[in-house]
């Protein structure tokens, strides 16, 4: 879901949208198609199959003219004479050689389009609202920006200027206000920046994918 949202934002490709695939992004719409309705899951009915697996391999009887890839299978002799229990020992001591043995039990994605790493979906979701809000107030300051989507920041006081706050809080407000307001344009401006690079690279086919911080 989240890789179509973001590349509905891709300028690009949304003009490609709008030629009907021509254009620089046309490799890439020959997959993902016409992303400009608002209906994501008729989208995703016809497009899953970019992000599916394909079938596992499994072990089993091939005739002599079915020879699979060599690339993925180990072709193996054995007789059908001799009890199961000594044939699996046999096998299991010949294969165990050749078969790839990775550090890490983990498997690397063959799907069409596979996610550039592993997606935190709530950050996602929180790049795109302030991409939208930006887009929406593009005169607002940023650290209203975080304001009308409740993104707080830590308000904790250091222990010195705490204690003089509390014997005055009018001394320090707007100190402290003005601090609040940084860090808060600080947060807005590091999403702007991270879904901007979402939005480049998902027109490269490649999502969620970002250079930097």
């Amino acid at each position: 879901y989240f890789w179509w949202k973001y590349l509905r934002e891709n300028i690009g490709y949304m003009q490609c949208c709008m030629r009907d695939g021509r254009g620089k992004f046309a490799k890439l719409y020959k997959d993902f198609g016409d992303v400009r309705s608002d209906d994501f899951w008729t989208w995703w009915k016809a497009h899953q199959y970019l992000f599916s697996e394909p079938p596992a391999n499994h072990t089993k009887v091939i005739e002599d003219d079915k020879l699979p890839n060599r690339d993925d299978y180990v072709l193996m002799a054995i007789p059908i004479d001799i009890p199961a229990a000594l044939a699996i020992q046999q096998t299991k001591r010949l294969l165990l050689p050749v078969l790839k043995r990775p550090k890490r039990l983990t498997t690397d994605s063959k799907a069409k389009y596979a996610v550039a790493t592993k997606p935190v979906l709530s950050s996602l979701h929180t790049h795109l609202q302030v991409w939208d809000a930006r887009k929406a107030n593009p005169n607002m300051k940023y650290h209203g920006i975080a304001d009308i989507l409740g993104l707080a920041v830590n308000e904790t006081l250091p222990k010195e200027v705490a204690a003089d706050f509390k014997r005055d809080p009018t001394l320090y407000r707007k100190d402290i206000d003005r601090e609040i307001k940084r860090k808060k344009t600080v947060l807005i401006s590091r999403h702007l920046r991270i879904a901007r690079q979402y939005i480049e690279n998902v027109g490269k086919g490649e999502f969620p994918k970002r250079d930097g911080r």
